[in-house]
């Protein structure tokens, strides 16, 4: 098992250095076997497609922003909103690569499941519940507001990566926190 996880890093880490020097588009399973020094046939057991590849990059980040909340102990709004910003600060080269190559939606279709699937990791580790029971026992308000919430958070956070002297993530944080007291 260690070993297929090392390889997919290779793989994952391949790809992102290939994504810096051409598009996407351009970019073949080949060259990326090729680059990461592995055989077709290894990348194709691990991922059959790019996007497969894209995917396993935003899964990656999604439980790495897990480890971050669980390392910072962040429960409350102030501490999840700091950490959320400082993991994106961190994750910059990442975040443009994949913007850079139009591949934001990756983790924007399903940015929901996984701010949900990060909060059953740390806030709600205690729940015996799945993803879809917790949805369906939300109200229409709680369930709107989250959606809003993470919509909001996430366009800010485009915004906020695209600027050349953006905030530090603790000002953009205590920014968000009075736009949110003021609701």
């Amino acid at each position: 098992m260690k070993e297929s996880l090392s390889t997919k890093e290779i793989i994952k880490d391949t790809l992102l250095n290939l994504l810096r020097e051409q598009n996407y588009s351009q970019i073949q399973m080949k060259k990326i076997a090729e680059k990461a020094n592995v055989g077709r046939r290894t990348l194709y057991r691990y991922f059959q497609t790019k996007d497969d590849i894209v995917k396993y990059i935003s899964d990656s980040l999604m439980d790495e922003f897990a480890d971050a909340l669980l390392e910072n102990d962040a429960i409350r709004l102030e501490e999840t909103t700091k950490t959320y910003f400082s993991f994106w600060e961190k994750n910059i080269e990442i975040f443009h690569c994949l913007d850079n190559s139009h591949l934001l939606h990756h983790i924007e279709d399903h940015l929901a499941e996984y701010i949900m699937q990060v909060a059953l990791k740390t806030k709600m580790k205690d729940i015996d519940m799945n993803l879809q029971q917790i949805l369906l026992k939300m109200s229409k308000q709680e369930l709107y507001g989250f959606y809003f919430t993470i919509a909001g958070y996430w366009e800010l956070t485009k915004r906020w990566m695209r600027e050349e002297n953006r905030d530090t993530p603790e000002e953009i944080s205590r920014i968000v926190l009075e736009i949110l007291a003021e609701k």
